[in-house]
């Protein structure tokens, strides 16, 4: 992916500023200046690149803004779970009790919480909101719903491409493709793409000079 985020500067020459990260539910975003990318934090799978903000499952997530060199480590959405250590986003005061224990009180008002093997509530105590019967580990249901929204992802980011390809500049063109996940469909698409636009040569050009790679 490297090669396509150098193109993405080449061709749309974005500024360079200080951003702040903040997380609204499952949202999270950042200023509109700079480029931007969202990754996982345990496995660094790719989910957003470009625009202003990402729609992600509870986790934790690295942002990265390609422009200034910036980056933000384990920004938490929702509440979640890795591996033993349960996360929350910092919008509130939170206690942490066994499942069907109210008056246990394993963590109150921490940044995390790591506990043992079993199922816990989570109550924000500025919000009121409560999750229930939260497995840790996590279970493998919770798992897979996070890999299969990554997969739904990118087929959309590849249908998006090839239907935008009519009118799409270069950097328009890149940063498409640089949302896609895996680098083999990224690389074809975006090729099949520059042909049917009529950029393939000044693209080879750009690369050519510059070595993108």
């Amino acid at each position: 992916m490297h090669f396509l985020l150098a193109l993405l500067v080449l061709f749309s020459a974005p500024s360079i500023v200080n951003a702040n990260i903040s997380v609204n539910g499952s949202t999270i975003s950042w200023s509109q200046e700079g480029w931007f990318e969202v990754q996982r934090a345990d496995n660094f799978m790719e989910l957003c690149q470009g625009g202003s903000s990402c729609e992600v499952e509870p986790g934790l997530y690295n942002v990265i803004n390609h422009s200034s060199g910036e980056r933000w480590e384990n920004v938490s959405v929702g509440v979640s779970v890795n591996g033993n250590t349960i996360h929350w986003p910092d919008d509130g005061w939170y206690q942490v009790q066994i499942s069907g224990e109210p008056d246990s009180s394993i963590c109150n008002g921490t940044a995390f919480c790591t506990v043992t093997d079993g199922n816990y509530t989570v109550i924000n105590h500025d919000t009121g909101v409560r999750t229930e019967n939260l497995a840790v580990p996590a279970t493998a249901q919770q798992q897979s719903a996070q890999q299969s929204t990554q997969q739904q992802d990118n087929g959309d980011s590849a249908t998006e491409l090839v239907d935008a390809s009519g009118t799409a500049t270069i950097s328009e063109l890149v940063e498409a493709a640089a949302t896609i996940s895996d680098t083999n469909s990224s690389l074809s698409i975006l090729f099949s793409a520059l042909e049917e636009t009529g950029l393939t040569e000044s693209f080879n050009q750009a690369n050519e000079r510059y070595t993108l790679f």
